[in-house]
């Protein structure tokens, strides 16, 4: 090897590591694709054109070819086209765009590029849900702020996507020693915390770069939001067992300051006194390893995570050596971490391994002998159920309704009760949620959950649908809370590599909608933001129907829209969210997943008296709903 005496001691160790650096993020990506792009991240603000009957639906046509088919059902293809821009409306020409489908019978990824125009196409695809993104260099996702979640968004064959791409902003400073000398081919990333709306995000981002000869490091193409700057540490680029430090000298991510980036700005002079402390080792063994007899790879993975941010500190591959599965990461600074082994093996379809989080406290010394057992994760599975309306029950408004809907075009999604405290606090995968799509058949399965409270949200294809009920077999293993029933009628528990099945969601014809636009009381009086329109039921048997009680939260306008809404009779609420709640957490967490918040619900409805009735397959629109703050009178329609 040659060296250069020129270049100080500490630049030549990081120089070295550099090569076991790129090893652990070469294992670290394989290990954390499932995750990432197993959820197929969306732009958010991308829009959807509201679908022809034709495309949502199954014609008369294909019904007669398919009492012409003897052996199988009609195959049912389509496209999605798309148009790719910036922000300020320019195309964006040979953008990436990538889809998959929701389906799990449909999984692999597709690509195309944009053309001249920004528009792109995919054909020949088979009926189901799909995600889409798109990529460019030196771009990102442009932010919605107005959007009140930033869920993937779901397609079916026949829509229009609208994507549009921001300019990415920079991140750009100086890294020095304890004595002020700067420090050369130090790896430095970026972890965001929060997007640009406020809302924290998964911390599991792993974009960064080196300092150059004069210690001046810049990250580009960096989304608008919140980030923490991390320099070294093992196995990330450190050297040996040298802790991280984090911006602006932190030695813990929970005491790191936060780094702004604004959309198409830069984040300058975050400078960072590195720390040059050492770190300790954590290691165990873990066992459960499936092997693949067509791989010699072995996809397993063990990472050590802040146990309240869930920032990954730590990562390692793991490999046999004499029978067992050792492990030991370095480079780890004093705290509170949790810790799990993940293992993919093509041996296993669907489901794959992953050992129960353990906490991990380290405090001045190194923590050995953690065993972590891998097993298969839980899945939740069922069938999805389409009923007909009845002829005689039929309004004007249904009877215009042709066919039926392609029930593999429904997105059935487990999200967790993060609210329930215990294991809903750490999820494996810091998600809130799972989705799939059924077969054509209705049968789903969702697979590799953490264990926690859930409940089942639906996703429809036509407007004239809406969830019935949802309903568990005498068999299914569905363990309910004890004490009150947090989520009515669909509210379960899953244990660890529980597997959950025998749920039936009958989703029936006949759905009614409901548009209005909440104004002040008084007129020329600010409305609160965000604020959140309830419709609770009416009737004294559906009380405890959590299925009944619907949220949004309202535009800044003011406008909210209820949709695939059962007919009966309802109340109508508004509410101001507390002071300092993020609006994604409203959206996720309706009020009436809890008893007591439904019983809320319905005193301060029938207070306020502003009753709706909704007939099947009605459409409400430009319904006024009046809002006075509680110490107000109350609110009339």
């Amino acid at each position: 090897m040659i060296c250069n005496s020129s270049v100080p001691w500490y630049g030549r160790r990081w120089r070295m590591r550099r090569s076991h650096a790129l090893i652990f993020g070469i294992v670290v990506f394989f290990s954390l694709a499932p995750l990432h792009y197993g959820r197929a991240q969306q732009p958010p603000n991308s829009a959807r054109a509201k679908r022809p009957a034709t495309q949502i639906r199954r014609t008369e046509a294909a019904s007669q070819n398919k009492a012409a088919q003897t052996s199988s059902e009609p195959r049912i293809t389509g496209s999605i086209t798309g148009r790719v821009t910036t922000d300020d409306g320019q195309p964006l020409q040979n953008a990436t765009v990538y889809i998959n489908s929701v389906n799990a019978s449909q999984r692999g990824f597709r690509s195309t590029s944009t053309d001249g125009e920004g528009k792109f196409r995919f054909a020949d695809l088979e009926s189901g849900v799909y995600h889409i993104n798109a990529s460019v260099r030196g771009y990102t996702s442009f932010p919605n702020i107005a959007t009140a979640s930033s869920a993937p968004r779901h397609y079916r064959l026949g829509e229009d996507v609208a994507i549009t791409l921001t300019k990415g902003g920079a991140i750009t400073g100086m890294v020095t020693d304890a004595q002020g000398e700067p420090m050369i081919s130090v790896a430095v990333r970026a972890v965001p915390v929060r997007d640009a709306r406020g809302h924290r995000t998964v911390p599991q981002g792993f974009g960064g770069g080196h300092t150059d000869d004069r210690g001046i490091y810049r990250l580009w193409g960096v989304a608008p939001g919140s980030y923490t700057v991390v320099v070294g540490g093992s196995p990330f680029g450190g050297s040996g067992d040298d802790a991280p430090t984090y911006y602006p000298s932190a030695a813990t991510s929970g005491t790191a300051g936060e780094v702004v980036v604004p959309s198409r700005g830069e984040a300058s002079g975050i400078d960072i006194r590195y720390r040059n402390e050492q770190g300790h080792t954590v290691s165990g063994t873990f066992t459960g390893v499936i092997k693949s007899s067509t791989s010699l790879f072995l996809a397993v993975n063990v990472l050590l995570r802040d146990a309240a941010s869930g920032m990954i500190e730590a990562s390692t591959g793991a490999f046999e050596r004499e029978g067992s599965y050792p492990f030991a990461l370095s480079g780890v600074p004093d705290g509170e971490y949790e810790i799990v082994a993940q293992h993919w093996s093509r041996e296993i379809e669907g489901n794959n391994l992953a050992s129960p989080p353990q906490r991990v406290t380290v405090r001045g010394a190194d923590v050995g002998g953690i065993q972590l057992k891998l097993g298969l994760r839980a899945s939740i599975s069922g069938r999805i159920v389409l009923e007909a309306l009845q002829e005689a029950n039929k309004t004007a408004a249904c009877k215009s309704e042709k066919g039926r809907a392609l029930i593999e075009e429904v997105v059935v999604t487990a999200r967790r009760d993060i609210k329930a405290g215990g294991e809903n606090q750490q999820p494996l995968n810091r998600s809130a949620s799972m989705s799939t799509a059924p077969g054509k058949q209705g049968d789903f399965k969702i697979q590799n959950i953490d264990a926690g409270r859930y409940r089942l949200e639906i996703g429809l294809p036509s407007e004239h649908l809406y969830v019935r009920s949802i309903t568990a077999s005498m068999a299914a293993s569905i363990k309910q809370p004890k004490g009150a029933g947090r989520g009515g009628d669909n509210n379960f528990t899953v244990r660890w590599s529980e597997q959950v099945g025998g749920l039936t969601v009958a989703v029936a014809e006949g759905a009614a909608e409901l548009r209005g636009r909440v104004m002040a009381a008084d007129e020329g009086q600010p409305l609160p933001s965000p604020i959140r329109v309830h419709l609770v039921p009416r009737e004294p048997e559906r009380a405890d129907a959590s299925l009944r009680f619907a949220e949004v939260v309202a535009e800044n306008d003011g406008s909210f829209t209820f949709r695939h809404i059962a007919p009966g009779r309802y109340w109508l609420l508004t509410r101001a969210a507390p002071v300092g709640e993020a609006i994604e957490e409203a959206a996720m967490q309706p009020a009436a997943w809890d008893m007591e918040e439904r019983g809320k619900l319905r005193r301060e409805a029938a207070a306020a008296n502003t009753e709706v009735d909704l007939q099947p397959c009605q459409r409400v629109a430009d319904h006024v709903l009046r809002y006075a703050p509680p110490s107000a009178s109350k609110a009339t329609n």
